[in-house]
C-alpha cells in the first residue's frame, strides 16, 4: 500500500497513479523513470539504425545503375 505525499492517506494501491482522496498525481518511482528512459533510448537507437539502413540501401541502389557500352 502507498501513502499519498499530499494528503497522507494510506489506503492507496501500489499501482495508483492518482490519489483517490485528493486527486493529486502520485510521483513516479525511480523504476518508472528508468523504464521510460530505457524505452526512449531503444526507440532512438532503432530510428538511427533504420535511417542508416535506409541510407545504405539508397546509396547502393544508385551505385547499381551502370550503363554498358557493349
Amino acid at each position: 500500500m502507498k501513502t499519498c505525499p499530499y494528503c497522507a492517506e494510506t489506503d492507496l494501491k501500489d499501482a495508483a497513479i492518482v490519489c483517490k482522496h485528493c486527486g493529486s498525481d502520485m510521483p513516479l518511482s525511480r523504476w518508472d523513470y528508468r523504464l521510460a528512459v530505457t524505452a526512449l533510448v531503444l526507440i532512438g537507437a532503432f530510428l538511427v539504425f533504420a535511417g542508416a539502413a535506409t541510407a545504405i540501401q539508397w546509396s547502393n541502389a544508385d551505385a547499381k545503375i551502370v550503363t554498358s557500352d557493349r
